[in-house]
C-alpha cells in the first residue's frame, strides 16, 4: 500500500521530497526515456549530462551520483524545485540556472562558478548565489583583515573578521565582527574582498566558486539611510537578474542607479569616504551605462551571477530590498560585458587627458526620459574626480543623460569638463547605437573657437587650461545648428592678409576692441586690445600652421582662419 500526492501548478506538476508524485516525466540514463524535456515534464537524471543547448523543465531531481553541467553560455530553466538526492550540478561562469516558482524549495548543494580577472591588491564586490557558502573559505588565501562590508553611516568599509588599522577604516559598529570558521555569506548582501595575497601583480583569470543550496524565490535584505544612503548589496541568484526589473520592484525606496566597482585604475591612498574620487565606479541607470574612468566597458541591464553593487536609498530610515524570480533572466551578461543591441539612439563620448586618462559620458534618447532632469534616466557621478567629462542640465553635472526618445536634429546638448591640468585634450566618440550608427552625424561645437567638428568622422584635439568649464562645448546634429543662433557672423568687411612679413587684420567699418589668436589645438597664443581699424602682427611671431583669429568690435564678433606658411 502507498499514498501518492499530486502537486499541481498550472500545466506543471511538481514533486515533494516526502511524496511519490504522479506527473509527466522523462529520465536521462544515457538517453531520454520519454522524449526531450519541456516545461510540463519533471526530469530525473541518473547519468552524467552536459547541456548542449538550453533546457526547460517542470522540476528536476538528480540521482545515482549523476554529474550535471550547465556550460558557459547555456541556460537551464526550471519551473519548480531542484532536488539533488545524490549527485552534483555545476553552473559554469556565464551560464544561468533560472527558476520560475517563487515558492519552490530546493534540496542539496550545487556549485556555481564565476570567472574574475584580478591581480594582487585588487578588490571585487561579491554576492553569493547559494546559501551555506562560508565567507572565508570562498577566498581562503585572502588576509582575514581584507574582507569588508559597507558602512552606510559614514561611507567607509568595516572589516568582517577583525579591525584593520589601514587609514580610514573604522571599527564595525552596526556589523559585529564575525567568527571566520562559522560565518557564511548573508543572502543578497555585498562584500568587498581583496584578491588572495599569493596573487601576482599581473592580471590572472580564475574561477571563483560558490557551493551550497541555490537561492530561489522572494529574498529580502535590510537597507538603511542614516548617512548618504549608499548600501552594498548583490545578486542573490545563480542566474543573471535585470536591473530595470530589480528597480521596478524597489522603486519606492531606492534611486534607479547602480554603482559597480572596477579595478581599472590604481587604488589611491584613501579609497573610501568623502576623500575618494570615484574613479573606479562604473554606473548604470534606466538610460544605459558608462564605464569607470579609463574604461569604455559599461554595465548592461543584466547584473550577473556573483555580482555585488551599490545602490542608494532615498528616504531616511530602514527598509527591505526585495529580490524575486521575476527579475531573473537568461540574457547574456558578465561583470562588464559588451553592450547588447538596442533600438534606442545613444552616444558615448570620451574625453582623453594629457596624461592619457579618459572619462566617458552617455547621451541617450530613450523612452520614458524627457529633456529635463529625470530621476531614473539622468545620473551624476558617485563623487567628483580630478578630471571629469559631463553633460549639464539645471546646473547638474551628469555622466548619463536621458533625453526624449522623439529625436530631432535641432537638439542641443551642453557639455562641461573639469580639467586637472593645462595641456592638450581630445574629445571623441567611443560607441554609438541606433541612428548614430550610420544615418545621423554627431557634431561638437567649440564655442570658444567658433568651430564645429563632425565627431562621427574625426576626433577633436584641443588645448585647455586647468579648471572647470561649463559653457565651451555643445553637441549638435547639423553643422549650422548653433551658428544660426549665435552672434558670430561672417562679415566680408573684415579681412586678413599677409604683406611685408606681417599678418594684417582690417575692419572697414569699425575699430577692433579685442583680438585673440588661437592655434588649432585651441591654445590661446596672444590677446590684443588695439582699438584700431587696422591691426598687424609680425609673421615671425607665429609658427607655421593654421591659426584662428577671433575679433570683437562694438557690434559684432568674427572668427577668421589663416595659414602661416
Amino acid at each position: 500500500m502507498y499514498y501518492r500526492a499530486v502537486l499541481s501548478n498550472g500545466n506543471c506538476s511538481g514533486f515533494s521530497a516526502v511524496a511519490s508524485v504522479k506527473s509527466p516525466s522523462t529520465t536521462y540514463n544515457g538517453t531520454w526515456s520519454n522524449g526531450v524535456p519541456d516545461a510540463t515534464k519533471k526530469i530525473t537524471f541518473t547519468n552524467n549530462f552536459t547541456l548542449s543547448s538550453d533546457i526547460t523543465a517542470c522540476s528536476v531531481e538528480i540521482q545515482n551520483n549523476a554529474q550535471i553541467v550547465i556550460p558557459t553560455g547555456k541556460n537551464f530553466t526550471i519551473n519548480g524545485e531542484l532536488e539533488l538526492t545524490s549527485g552534483t550540478m555545476t553552473v559554469e561562469s556565464d551560464a544561468n540556472l533560472v527558476q520560475i516558482n517563487n515558492d519552490a524549495q530546493n534540496i542539496g548543494n550545487i556549485t556555481v562558478k564565476r570567472k574574475a580577472k584580478m591581480k594582487r591588491l585588487d578588490y571585487t564586490y561579491w554576492s553569493s548565489s547559494v546559501s551555506g557558502q562560508n565567507l572565508k573559505n570562498f577566498s581562503s588565501s585572502t588576509l582575514d583583515s581584507r574582507f569588508y562590508v559597507y558602512n552606510e553611516s559614514n561611507d567607509y568599509f568595516d572589516g568582517v573578521f577583525n579591525y584593520s588599522s589601514y587609514p580610514g577604516f573604522t571599527v564595525a559598529n552596526a556589523f559585529p565582527l564575525q567568527n571566520k570558521t562559522t560565518y557564511n555569506f548573508e543572502t543578497a548582501k555585498g562584500y568587498a574582498i581583496r584578491a588572495p595575497n599569493n596573487y601576482s601583480t599581473s592580471e590572472q583569470t580564475v574561477d571563483w566558486t560558490f557551493t551550497g543550496v541555490p537561492n530561489n524565490g522572494i529574498i529580502t535584505l535590510p537597507v538603511q539611510r542614516n548617512g548618504n544612503g549608499f548600501n552594498l548589496i548583490g545578486n542573490p541568484f545563480p542566474s543573471n537578474i535585470s536591473f530595470s526589473q530589480f528597480y521596478s520592484a524597489n522603486s519606492s525606496i531606492i534611486d534607479p542607479i547602480a554603482y559597480f566597482w572596477t579595478n581599472v585604475n590604481p587604488n589611491p591612498p584613501i579609497i573610501q569616504g568623502s576623500s575618494y574620487d570615484g574613479a573606479n565606479y562604473a554606473i548604470r541607470n534606466l538610460t544605459g551605462g558608462v564605464g569607470a574612468v579609463n574604461s569604455t566597458i559599461a554595465p548592461t541591464d543584466e547584473i550577473v551571477v556573483g555580482q555585488g553593487f551599490i545602490i542608494k536609498k532615498t528616504n531616511v530610515g530602514n527598509a527591505n530590498i526585495i529580490f524575486n524570480n521575476s527579475m531573473r533572466t537568461s540574457s547574456k551578461g558578465t561583470f562588464f560585458n559588451a553592450r547588447t543591441a538596442s533600438t534606442d539612439n545613444k552616444i558615448w563620448l570620451k574625453l582623453t587627458t594629457p596624461a592619457k586618462n579618459f572619462n566617458t559620458l552617455l547621451i541617450g534618447y530613450v523612452k520614458g526620459a524627457t529633456d529635463g532632469l529625470d530621476r531614473g534616466y539622468d545620473a551624476e557621478p558617485i563623487t567628483q574626480s580630478s578630471d571629469m567629462f559631463y553633460s549639464v542640465i539645471d546646473n547638474k553635472n551628469l555622466v548619463i543623460q536621458g533625453r526624449n526618445n522623439s529625436f530631432t536634429n535641432n537638439d542641443i546638448v551642453t557639455l562641461g569638463a573639469t580639467f586637472f591640468e593645462k595641456g592638450n585634450y581630445e574629445i571623441s566618440i567611443s560607441q554609438v547605437e541606433g541612428i548614430f550608427n550610420g544615418s545621423q552625424a554627431v557634431y561638437l561645437r567649440d564655442k570658444t573657437l567658433n568651430k564645429t567638428i563632425n565627431l562621427s568622422q574625426e576626433n577633436y584635439p584641443f588645448y585647455a587650461d586647468a579648471g572647470d568649464v561649463k559653457n565651451r562645448f555643445e553637441i549638435v546634429y547639423k553643422p549650422d545648428a548653433t551658428l544660426a543662433t549665435s552672434n558670430i557672423v561672417k562679415n566680408e568687411e573684415i579681412s586678413i592678409y599677409e604683406s611685408d612679413g606681417k599678418i594684417f587684420l582690417e575692419n572697414k567699418s569699425e575699430k577692433f576692441k579685442k583680438i585673440e589668436i588661437f592655434d588649432t589645438a585651441g591654445k590661446l597664443i596672444y590677446t590684443f586690445t588695439p582699438n584700431t581699424n587696422l591691426f598687424s602682427i609680425e609673421k615671425s611671431d607665429l609658427n607655421k600652421g593654421l591659426f584662428i583669429f577671433n575679433t570683437s568690435s562694438n557690434s559684432k564678433t568674427t572668427s577668421k582662419k589663416f595659414v602661416v606658411k
